[in-house]
């Protein structure tokens, strides 16, 4: 996720993520549980620091697949968004 690493990484969670957590648990949980998500505050640490634990988290998980098994395939590829930067989705 490129706004992980971004100045303000709480704005585009703000905009982008949080929304959709709240809908999420309107549906699901109800609006009780909404109103105690949307108290919590999303800052530019938390943001990076979880999205790096994730990160971390499947590079071991993806490690620990590759050792125990005898073969596999991982397919790679390269795209172009729109800001011209490159993406190499797995």
């Amino acid at each position: 996720m490129p706004f992980a690493f971004a100045e303000d990484a709480h704005t585009f969670a703000d905009i982008l993520i949080k929304p959709c957590v709240l809908e999420l648990a309107t549906c699901v949980l109800g609006e009780q549980s909404r109103k105690e998500l949307e108290i919590i505050q999303l800052y530019s640490n938390n943001v990076r620091r979880r999205i790096q634990e994730l990160s971390t988290d499947i590079e071991k998980q993806l490690v620990s697949l590759r050792q125990s098994t005898v073969v596999f395939s991982l397919q790679l590829d390269q795209l172009t968004i729109v800001s011209w930067l490159a993406v190499l989705p797995v």
